[in-house]
């Protein structure tokens, strides 16, 4: 298994590579009157393939995060908004930008990217307060069958293994109004179009909830991206097509069977009826 592990202290702006130490910790705090400022990281270099970003915020202003090919961070205006374009779905763009995370105040995130092609890259971050920002680019080989999952605001899942099939996706994120989650493979690739909730905030209840049906091609190991306010929750069960058919097909025999036996048995009474009055007819005269 390969993996490389970055971690990225804010303040400090320096870029760690170790298999062993998952991270370090940030200094001392500021306090809230700090000015934003727009921070530039060494470049460093990341694999093709999937990418998992954890960042952490402690400032009360704009915390900005995007994640771009060192000859973009090279290229880029400091201080002030950056706008990059980019296909987080990969493909053969090695200018690829991705825009990790846009919260204000503290923040605690996690996300999952795919990186398109192996080469140097840069953080620029914007930030009022102590950050902290660590890359692991996991290569697992094994997951639990895990179809449950639960948390708040933007998260990466764990690893959890899929068998091919339809699968039924359905996550709740009650009374708010951002909500969006893709399915990934263990390389970082979108499994299908990413599931969002567009649903108006006057229109949502509390128990309402999102899904959509996702076509598995093949076992394997897959996480969620979830791009969300507040409290989610998502659970992915299977969908059965033949026992769903063999439930349909039997339930409808039973009641065509009673409908044909009844127009018959009205039919039977019908004819009875015309024969005993063709009889009372007969021998009254």
């Amino acid at each position: 298994m390969i993996r490389n592990r970055f971690a990225i202290c804010g303040l400090l702006i320096a870029v760690i590579a170790s298999v062993a130490v998952a991270g370090s910790a940030c200094g001392s705090g500021q306090d809230s009157a700090t000015e934003e400022q727009v921070f530039a990281t060494d470049p460093f270099g990341l694999e093709s393939g999937l990418a998992i970003v954890e960042m952490t915020h402690q400032g009360e202003g704009d915390f900005v995060v995007n994640l771009l090919s060192a000859r973009q961070g090279e290229a880029a205006p400091v201080p002030g908004p950056i706008k990059f374009s980019g296909d987080q779905n990969g493909g053969d763009d090695i200018e690829a930008a991705f825009a990790l995370a846009k919260e204000t105040g503290s923040a605690n995130i996690s996300r999952a990217v795919h990186i398109p092609t192996a080469g140097e890259y840069v953080f620029d971050v914007k930030a009022d307060g102590p950050w902290t920002i660590k890359v692991e680019q996991p290569r697992p080989s094994s997951a639990p069958k895990t179809t449950n999952f639960s948390g708040e605001g933007d998260t990466v899942t764990s690893f959890f293994e899929l068998s091919n099939g339809l699968k039924q996706v359905t996550m709740t994120n009650p009374l708010e109004t951002k909500l969006e989650i893709s399915l990934l493979d263990k390389d970082g690739n979108a499994v299908g179009p990413a599931l969002v909730d567009e649903t108006d905030e006057a229109e949502r209840s509390p128990s309402a909830n999102i899904s959509t049906t996702v076509n598995i091609d093949k076992d394997g190991i897959y996480l969620f991206d979830i791009q969300a306010n507040g409290l989610w929750t998502i659970e992915v069960a299977d969908v059965d097509e033949q026992t769903n058919s063999t439930e349909e097909g039997p339930s409808l025999v039973p009641s065509i069977l009673l409908a044909l036996l009844v127009n018959l048995a009205w039919i039977l009474i019908f004819v009875v009826v015309i024969r005993l009055r063709g009889l009372q007819r007969k021998r009254s005269t």
